[in-house]
């Protein structure tokens, strides 16, 4: 989170996929999403995944990578499920 808030937007690649992670102050929300193209972003990424334009339309809408959890998922979920394990193996 405080590696992209810093910014506000940080494109990079995932086993060669291009994705963007981006904070969104009005929700104060870090969403990763996955980038059409090699092309940066460069503006705020919005929760809904939604690029919008200086005039506040919308001009791109991207796909959330679903395998990253918001914090307060993992927040609410250590509290009610103490036991379990991220990603056992077992």
């Amino acid at each position: 989170e405080e590696f992209v808030k810093w910014d506000g937007t940080r494109n990079f690649k995932v086993n060669g996929v291009p994705i963007v992670a981006s904070w969104d102050p009005e929700y104060e929300s870090l969403g990763v999403f996955v980038r059409p193209d090699d092309k940066p972003i460069k503006s705020i990424v919005d929760v809904y995944g939604q690029v919008k334009d200086k005039n506040g339309k919308v001009v791109q809408e991207l796909e959330r990578v679903n395998t990253i959890k918001p914090g307060m998922f993992w927040f609410a979920w250590s509290n009610f499920y103490p036991d379990t394990k991220l990603n056992p193996k077992e």
